[in-house]
């Protein structure tokens, strides 16, 4: 152990030693890490548990309550959708009574605090605004938490309020008066941020101060825990109930959250995961390996004066490993400390421009040791390769100062060329079952086969280089002669550019398919009104004209939900139309197909005008149909001699009674359609249906500018702020940032590794330049030297991952691109973004070029010529 121990003692003075090369390592490995620690703190920062979320939904309290109706609910409820109450059976709950109830089983000590939540209008300079309303006492410790309190107090009467901070902005201040929409005055007294929307425009009063007719939570306090038991008993009479304890400390068999469904990530997103942390290590290990490269350059006589004294071969690899060891293990603590705070600065930025409080740090601490771990492995990955070279030192030739020959192993060319087909075969053929998992594996072995290939594909170039000018000549034939640094560097080069091009294929592919899909909901620049109640049809239809006067709008209904509007849904006839199975003998296998339509509902109710707006076109068979009162269906095989052989399911009062089916054969026309309802009623005939019937939208068809539906939002909302206002702009997305952002990611990495290796080589080549001054060599040549050897560097590992990287690409966009909707047949899109690639591949080399002609010196150095 002697041996390994002056190992490390010599690893750590030379790092001290030759600062400059073990600060590069230092960062190579660090920035990585810094950046995986960053990632991982935030991910689960961000990733709220319901535990982590209790004080934003229910302050100090021991359980919020919320009364859903006089029948039992599932005692799998472990959390509801605070603010509503589901549809339930019976008489609704007083507060009276869910108070009684809490008492009655929770004990007569139970505090029971209302707090209700929802919306209001409220005057803001210009009109009016909808601000999102909390009816709770923050005077009680239950409440705390709930808020945060920014300055003044918490009201204390009902004509007293506390207004966020986007209201504080907008000139709301403590003093003054915030006016309702009916024009009722509250005293502003203090400012409140809520926690999961700290930009919102949000109001805080008492009980009763804003909100009418919105159902209540409760905040409970009972000083003891709220049991499992206390929650089964309290759902068995229509209460549902989160308790603190149970979600912390959920006993054994409690079921998940009603209604979310567990997100397992997929095996290719894993894939993915495993390819991008693959990834990383094996651009770390190719950059940081020519460092190590050429310090065992400048070690090289401390290596043979080891192996002069005795030292075996272990010991010249332990010294340089214990080199990669001592600066990964460095590296992996700075960076790490270094992600911590970025973390922090990242917390900070999302909280300030994510419209979100982070409650508390999650580390994962698990992470965090292996990702220390992979910075003392990539360490010694790196090392490794130099480590082997310092082994086989040739004592005579180091203390002489004779350098040894590059020479690539006969094998790796041939290993190469193996797992470069492996790679394209796996792509090929594992594209189909495992889909972007194949793509994935196939890159990762097509990647690791073009790093075997690297140093061969160097020493080919240098053969060719006879036709090029001097100084790239020279640089060229010096990359040869040193591939142990130069092949590093253009295989990392590579594997960044390939993966970068991967990923560019596959996005702009996915892309070019979502633009080749896009179906219009309304032809283009139209306008629909949504969420429109039956009262206020012509009050918002007036509104529009006033806005854009002449107008042509156009109203469509649609059949309502049965149990809306149903005073005793316990005692009701609930009806449902049913759509004839399609004739597969008549029709293409896009029968089996259907859909709810543009506008989210399955029929819709109007004249030929609607007919006009769902197809975007004047068609003369719907206008026809239409008008004579007949149904225009769009789904194939369900027409048949012209009658459409509907059903109306009739289901009686009481639980398990048999539908009643009731056949409902309409006059009716097919019309194909690429996207649109199953079929359009007129009106005459959805009142034979005898099902109940509201307002789908007002459809304005004339061609609105971004100013006037901008008024038409201002004028509706004034009339029922509730609605939601849309406008036909055609497919308007944008791929351009995303390429953007990788052509950046990929520029960044490409320079960082051509400048590095330039770096080390002209630290490492200045006896030739030494040579080079001593012939007579005019002052640039070195300048051009250095420009030739970043070019050499940048545009070798750019190609190379160009072209390791369009099969993949390929590859991942066939089942990124397949139709989702049978009526598709655009087929498989590939779609490679040229511009970028050839901005990287010519573009950035091309930069570092410059960069390396405006940063090096041109005077050429002298240095003490070597004995022997």
């Amino acid at each position: 152990m002697s041996g390994y121990r002056a190992a490390l003692r010599i690893a750590r003075r030379d790092a001290t030693r030759s600062k400059g090369r073990s600060a590069l390592v230092l960062a190579m490995i660090g920035v990585p890490v810094l950046a995986i620690v960053v990632l991982a703190v935030l991910a689960r920062t961000v990733d709220l548990t319901d535990a982590e979320r209790l004080g934003w939904d229910m302050g100090r309290a021991d359980a919020i309550v919320q009364a859903q109706g006089r029948e039992a609910v599932p005692a799998a409820v472990l959390g509801f959708d605070y603010g509503t109450r589901p549809a339930g059976r019976g008489e609704p709950w007083t507060d009276a009574e869910v108070t009684g109830v809490l008492k009655a089983r929770l004990g007569e000590q139970t505090g029971v605090l209302p707090s209700r939540t929802g919306g209001a209008l409220v005057t803001v300079p210009g009109g009016l605004s909808y601000a999102m309303v909390r009816e709770v006492d923050l005077r009680e410790n239950a409440a705390r938490g709930l808020l945060r309190i920014d300055g003044g107090r918490p009201p204390a009467t009902t004509g007293e309020v506390m207004v966020s901070r986007t209201l504080r902005e907008r000139g709301f201040r403590i003093g003054t008066d915030l006016r309702t929409r009916d024009g009722a005055a509250k005293r502003i007294v203090g400012y409140v941020t809520l926690p999961d929307n700290p930009r919102g425009e949000f109001v805080q009063g008492l009980p009763g101060s804003l909100l009418r007719g919105v159902p209540a939570n409760f905040l409970v306090t009972r000083g003891s825990p709220v049991t499992w038991a206390d929650v089964r008993a309290l759902n068995a009479l229509g209460i549902a109930v989160n308790s603190r304890s149970v979600i912390e400390r959920p006993p054994a068999g409690v079921p998940e959250r009603a209604g979310v469904m567990e997100s397992g990530g997929s095996g290719a997103d894993t894939a993915i995961v495993a390819l991008v942390l693959a990834m990383i290590i094996l651009e770390v290990t190719l950059l940081a390996g020519p460092a190590f490269a050429v310090g065992i350059r400048r070690q090289r006589r401390l290596l043979a004066l080891v192996a002069a004294v005795g030292g075996e071969a272990r010991h010249l690899r332990a010294v340089v490993l214990a080199s990669g060891a001592v600066l990964g293990v460095a590296a992996g603590a700075l960076g790490t400390l270094g992600g911590f705070g970025g973390a922090l600065i990242g917390k900070i930025l999302i909280e300030r421009y994510a419209n979100t409080i982070l409650p508390a740090w999650d580390i994962p601490w698990t992470w965090i040791a292996a990702i220390c771990l992979l910075a003392g492995f990539s360490g010694l990955a790196a090392a490794y390769l130099p480590a082997r070279q310092a082994a086989r030192t040739d004592v005579v030739a180091a203390l002489a100062g004779r350098r040894d020959e590059a020479r690539t192993a006969r094998g790796l060319p041939v290993a190469g060329g193996v797992l470069t087909a492996t790679g394209l075969a796996a792509t090929a053929v594992g594209i189909g079952p495992l889909h972007e998992g194949g793509a994935v594996i196939g890159t990762v072995l097509i990647v690791v086969g073009f790093v075997l290939l690297t140093p061969a594909a160097v020493g080919l170039a240098g053969r060719l280089a006879r036709h090029l000018p001097l100084p790239a000549r020279l640089a060229v034939r010096d990359a040869d002669r040193n591939r142990g640094r130069t092949a590093p560097a253009v295989a990392a080069i590579m594997a960044a550019v390939a993966g970068i091009t991967v990923l560019a294929i596959g996005g702009n592919s996915d892309f070019a398919q979502r633009r080749a899909e896009y179906v219009p909901r309304m032809p283009m620049g139209s306008t629909v009104v949504e969420e429109l109640p039956r009262e206020r049809v012509e009050q918002t239809a007036a509104a529009i004209r006033s806005v854009v006067p002449g107008a042509d709008v156009v109203r469509a209904d649609h059949f309502t939900d049965p149990l809306r509007g149903v005073e005793d849904p316990a005692r009701a006839v609930v009806k449902r139309l049913n759509t004839p199975e399609p004739d597969p003998s008549t029709c293409d296998p896009v029968c089996a197909y259907t859909t709810s339509g543009q506008f989210g509902f399955e029929y819709l109710i109007g004249g030929p005008e609607l007919g006009r707006v769902v197809l975007g076109r004047d068609d003369p068979a719907v206008t026809a149909a239409l008008g004579a009162g007949r149904a225009v269906v769009f789904v194939p095989g369900v027409v048949r001699d012209g009658t459409a052989r509907f059903s109306v399911d009739e289901f009686g009062a009481g639980a398990g009674t048999a539908p009643k089916s009731v056949p409902f054969p309409v006059e009716a026309v097919y019309v194909p359609a690429i996207s649109g309802p199953t079929a359009i009623l007129p009106p005459a005939m959805a009142a034979r249906t005898g099902l109940a019937t509201e307002p789908a939208g007002l459809f304005v068809t004339d061609r609105l500018t971004a100013e006037q539906t901008r008024q038409v939002r201002e004028a509706v909302i004034k009339v029922a702020w509730y609605t939601k206002v849309y406008t036909e702009r055609g497919f308007h997305e944008s791929f351009g940032l995303i390429l953007l952002i990788l052509g950046a990611v990929g520029s960044i990495m490409v320079l960082g590794g051509s400048l590095i290796a330039t770096g080390l080589s002209a630290a490492d080549a200045r006896p030739d330049l030494a040579t080079l001054a001593a012939i007579g060599a005019r002052p640039r040549t070195r300048r051009l030297l250095l420009m030739a050897q970043a070019g050499f560097v940048a545009l070798l590992g750019c190609w190379l991952g160009i072209t390791a990287g369009l099969a993949p690409g390929v590859a991942v966009a066939v089942p990124l691109t397949e139709p989702t909707d049978p009526s598709f047949d655009h087929g498989t899109i590939v779609s490679i973004p040229w511009a970028l690639l050839t901005g990287v591949g010519v573009g950035v080399p091309l930069l570092a070029v410059l960069v390396i002609g405006a940063t090096t010196r041109s005077r050429l150095p002298m240095v003490r010529r070597l004995s022997g």
